[in-house]
């Protein structure tokens, strides 16, 4: 149940960053798309 509770957590702090990257790869487009892409 706790291993449970702690991955449900450190999933949504996961999805989280995830947003603010993707977030950042739609505001910064070219020329750092190919960069964030090999990155990512």
């Amino acid at each position: 149940m706790r291993w449970g509770l702690g991955f449900g957590v450190w999933g949504l702090g996961f999805n989280f960053i995830i947003s603010i990257i993707t977030t950042i790869k739609t505001m910064y487009q070219p020329p750092y798309r190919v960069l964030w892409d090999a990155v990512i």
